[in-house]
């Protein structure tokens, strides 16, 4: 049996897809949440709730994976932890952004790699966003910021790690229709249009 780790299986963007896997009936799933509480109702599905703004939750849950057995990897929490304006953003709400979006996971990258060359397998998929790209919006620039590294770990990783049939690499997946949007980016339905515009 393979076994799928999904951060942030509770994601706007990552929900329905966990759904559509755990019908997969030779895939074990495990996944981490932080508030909302999951309701899949599956028997192949191990459920963590993980704050990725918590080193001591991060390694705590890092402890019940270390020598288990990671095929696939599928990271989609990540947060923007203030919609300030560059010039008002605090060092914590960036130190935070950092933390949640780049620190826990490298952690975790740590972790299931060493696993995945002992096997000579792994498939990881990183989520990123346009605004790494695309220079974001001025009240998302710690999120952006995190998630520019992200890109830049996904390069150095993906050299080192191919030799040991280990496939890394990442998504943008750009402008959705997302709380994450509209509460925390400041964004409104006209701006999204605009913005959708912009970066095609």
């Amino acid at each position: 049996m393979k076994t799928l780790l999904i951060t942030g299986i509770t994601s706007e963007l990552l929900a329905p897809f966990a759904g559509l896997v755990l019908k997969i009936e030779d895939l074990w799933v495990i996944g981490t949440f932080n508030k909302t509480v999951p309701a899949f109702k599956k028997e192949n599905i191990e459920l963590h709730q993980v704050d990725m703004n918590i080193e001591s939750e991060i390694d705590n849950f890092l402890s019940s994976l270390k020598d288990r057995k990671i095929d696939y990897f599928l990271q989609g929490y990540g947060d923007c932890a203030s919609n300030e304006h560059f010039e008002n953003i605090k060092t914590e709400d960036i130190y935070s952004d950092i933390r949640i979006n780049l620190i826990s996971l490298i952690k975790i990258l740590q972790t299931i790699v060493a696993n995945m060359k002992k096997n000579n397998f792994g498939r990881i998929l990183l989520i990123s966003t346009a605004s790494a790209s695309h220079g974001g919006g001025i009240n998302t620039f710690a999120y952006g910021l995190s998630k520019l590294a992200t890109e830049y770990l996904v390069k150095s990783l993906a050299k080192e790690y191919a030799k040991n049939n280990i496939l890394i690499n990442a998504i943008a997946p750009g402008l959705f229709n997302t709380k994450f949007h509209f509460q925390r980016a400041n964004k409104t339905k006209d701006s999204f249009k605009e913005r959708a515009k912009f970066v095609r």
